[in-house]
Parts: C-alpha cells; sequence; structure tokens
C-alpha cells in the first residue's frame, strides 16, 4: 500500500515542484537521521503527502536546507518548514514499512520480508520510537491488529466495514501529530478535522490497493475487500470507480474546510490531478489484465 499519493508534476508551478521535491528530499534526510539507511530506502510518497499537508497548519516555520547523498551534484533543497513534523512523517514511513513486510511473510510466507522486518525491529530508530512513544505506538498497534485481524479472520460481510477500519488506522496517524508536536495541533477541532480527512485518505488508498491486487488475489483464492461487493448490476470496475469518485470529492472538501494551509496548491494538486493519475493507471492495468484472460 505504497506510492498512490503522488503529485502531478505538469499541474505544478515550478516553485511548487521545486517544494515537494524539498519536502520529499527533508523526510529522506530525517530518516537518515533518526532511523538509518535501510529505512532510507523505503521513503513512500504517502509519508511524503503526509509530512506537506501537516506542516500546512504548522506555526513558526524554520529555514532548513538538506543535500542528498545520492545525488552526483550534490543538489540542495531548502524549505521552510517545522522539522518535527518532517520526524513524525519518517515515523509512520519506518512503521508502516515494517507491517508491510510483516504482512508479505504472513500472507505470502516470504522469508526474506520475516527476517528483514525482524532485523528493522532491532533498530535503533524503531527501538527508540517505541520506548519514547509507547502510547503512540500502542494506539497505533491496536487500531493495525484490529484491522489484521479482521482480514485474517474474515469477520465482516461487506466491503465497507474493512475500508473503514482500515481508515479509521490512517485517521488516527494524522490526528496523532498532536502527540508528537506541539506547534499549533493542540485544538479540538483541528485534530478532528485531519482525523476524518486522514481516514477518508486511507479508504482510499485502501480501495485503490484493493483493486490493484484484486485479479491477482482473486487467481489465488486470497482475501480482497472488494470480493464482498455483490456481483449483480453494473460491472464491478464501475462500482468502485464510483466509490473512489466520491472519497476523493470528500478529500478536497474536507481540505477545502481545514483551510488549505500554506501548501495549498501541493495538496490540491495531488487530490485532483495526482490521485487521478494514479487510478488511470490502476485501470489500465485491471483493463490490460481482462483483455489478457479473453485472449486466453
Amino acid at each position: 500500500m505504497f506510492g498512490y499519493v503522488r503529485c502531478y508534476k505538469e499541474e505544478l508551478k515550478v516553485k511548487h515542484v521545486r517544494q515537494y521535491q524539498a519536502y520529499y528530499c527533508g523526510i529522506c534526510s530525517r530518516i537518515q537521521k533518526n532511523w538509518g539507511i535501510f529505512f532510507r530506502l523505503s521513503l513512500s510518497y504517502d509519508a511524503t503527502f503526509l509530512g506537506i499537508v501537516l506542516d500546512s497548519y504548522a506555526d513558526h516555520p524554520e529555514f532548513h536546507q538538506f543535500s542528498c547523498p545520492f545525488s552526483l551534484l550534490g543538489k540542495k533543497r531548502n524549505l521552510y518548514c517545522d522539522i518535527s513534523i518532517l520526524d513524525y512523517a519518517a515515523i509512520v514511513n519506518g512503521y508502516l514499512l515494517i507491517k508491510k513486510l510483516e504482512d508479505n511473510y504472513l500472507d505470502d510466507h516470504n522469508w526474506f520480508c520475516g527476517i528483514l522486518s525482524a532485523f528493522l525491529k532491532q533498530t535503533r530508530g524503531f527501538r527508540r520510537f517505541r520506548c519514547d512513544y509507547e502510547s503512540l505506538f500502542s494506539k497505533w498497534e491496536q487500531r493495525y491488529l484490529a484491522y489484521m485481524e479482521a482480514e485474517k479472520g474474515r469477520q465482516y460481510s461487506t466491503t465497507d466495514e474493512y475500508v473503514n477500519l482500515f481508515g479509521e488506522f490512517s485517521g488516527t496517524v494524522y490526528q496523532d501529530i498532536a502527540e508528537y508536536s506541539d506547534n499549533n495541533f493542540q485544538g479540538a477541532e483541528l485534530r478532528q478535522e485531519l482525523f476524518v480527512f486522514g481516514k477518508i485518505l486511507g479508504m482510499w488508498v485502501y480501495t485503490v490497493d484493493a483493486l490493484d491486487d484484486y485479479k491477482k488475489d482473486k487467481k489465488n483464492e486470497k482475501f480482497n475487500p472488494l470480493l464482498y461487493i455483490p456481483e449483480e448490476g453494473e460491472d464491478l470496475l464501475e462500482k468502485v470507480k464510483r466509490m473512489l469518485l466520491l472519497m476523493e470529492t470528500d478529500l478536497f472538501v474536507r481540505f477545502r474546510k481545514m483551510g488549505n494551509g500554506t501548501n495549498g496548491e501541493i495538496v490540491e494538486n495531488i487530490l485532483t490531478y495526482g490521485m487521478q493519475t494514479t487510478l488511470n493507471r490502476v485501470i489500465r492495468r485491471w483493463e490490460k489484465e481482462a483483455k489478457g484472460a479473453i485472449d486466453e
């Protein structure tokens, strides 16, 4: 469930493309500092989006400069931001990486993923996160475990119930910035808005990921929440597209309700052009696989 929430650079101004890249480099740099090189290689666009959204509402940003060790020219990125928010995005990225590896091990019996997740849990960054933010870690574990147990036990009979569970976890992650940073996130109204925004985003990501994996999961008789959508009526793909369009619209409205913040143009680009481009790419894969199945 990585890499679905991206910007669409062709519709961004040059200064906003540079700002987006600066956030990406900034979070990457904070991962290196606090978590190590193994986590740095896993930075996702989703964590970058989290940092951009949260930093939109931070007060008193400071100037920071980040350099990339992988750049041959040693190019530096300049950014006014709250560094604690980039650290928080780095934490979320590391936590979700480990959960993704654990899922691969449990679902596919991938021993490499199992060994790697066990190794990463012993790293300094992860152990420090568990120790310094025990209540935060426990809350995320509780939410994520509820979602995983529901999938493994196939506890529900509708797609919406599974989608909602992952959304609850995602909303908690967006809301819990208040437990990590004191910067303007203590207001109950903003925290609730961030929870709802994060929840809808998580529902969208979970549904797109399920659509992307649907044919493979159905063929291998694995769990997929879209298998619970009734087959009667219109085509499954059309049903899912309508669900996703409603989520995208709701996300845009929620973001406008919170106030666009300082990164409004980048966030709106992602919510409109970026997410739609991702969905179109998934749909093209779906249609190509469907055509291949017919030809066979």
